[in-house]
């Protein structure tokens, strides 16, 4: 099976990876008559679905949903993954010499963006999400004294959710006994920078500015996430009340 859909092929061209990429992870567009029972459910808003296989995992894959669906809070779904299935990291081929070699590791969320930073020459391996950890690949990598790079959204400096979810998985891996570093993907225009979107437009992970998890960023963003938490959970509370 291959990637046929027109808009999976623009998709996967964007971020910068080419056919031999694809073939290499086996991504692949699943067939319209196969979408429900690939997703385990019948969703009439799902038009079509890229599988992106998990190397290293017995059979685990996330599918990036076309169109974005919105879930009950308005939030947008652009990837889907069969229910209790947990979560899992994602090793292109270059990253998984890192259970046998020392060198320094790059984080990632998506897919794609590691995809990408691997055919660049970056031993990156995907989160499905900032806060999708622990793993349990993370058991098989030596983490002790490590140099590790966390790679976020450019936008990811203007949100404190998106830094202390990025905090939270940098203290978990130092915890581990490694060094960790954010690195600070340059803001171009308006729209946000992913790190297949800086690689494309020809960006050097050497030149990012890198962020130790002690700078007083990470800090600010702890306690406004802490703040905003606690409104939310004064507003359901006065809900409650009031139902």
């Amino acid at each position: 099976m291959e990637v046929t859909h027109p808009d999976h092929i623009k998709d996967l061209a964007k971020s910068g990876l080419d056919d031999s990429t694809i073939t290499e992870l086996g991504i692949k567009t699943i067939l319209p008559r196969d979408i429900d029972r690939h997703i385990g459910y019948k969703d009439e808003r799902v038009h079509s679905l890229l599988c992106f296989p998990y190397p290293l995992t017995d059979g685990f894959c996330r599918d990036k949903v076309f169109p974005t669906l919105t879930d009950s809070g308005g939030h947008s779904i652009r990837y889907l993954q069969r229910k209790g299935t947990g979560c899992h990291l994602y090793f292109p081929l270059l990253a998984q010499s890192v259970f046998i070699s020392s060198v320094p590791l790059y984080f990632t969320e998506g897919e794609k963006k590691a995809a990408k930073a691997c055919k660049d020459g970056y031993h990156t391996i995907g989160l499905g999400g900032l806060w999708n950890f622990p793993c349990p690949e993370e058991e098989g990598i030596s983490f002790l004294r490590r140099l590790i790079f966390l790679v976020p959204d450019s936008d990811s400096w203007k949100r404190a959710s998106l830094l202390w979810a990025v905090f939270s998985f940098g203290s978990h891996l130092e915890g581990r006994g490694a060094f960790v570093r954010v690195l600070k993907i340059p803001q171009v225009g308006i729209d946000k920078v992913g790190l297949d979107d800086f690689l494309v437009m020809g960006g050097k992970l050497e030149k990012c500015e890198e962020i130790p998890l002690s700078h007083w960023i990470f800090t600010l963003s702890r306690n406004l996430e802490f703040k905003r938490q606690s409104r939310e959970k004064k507003k359901w509370q006065k809900l409650k009340k009031s139902n």
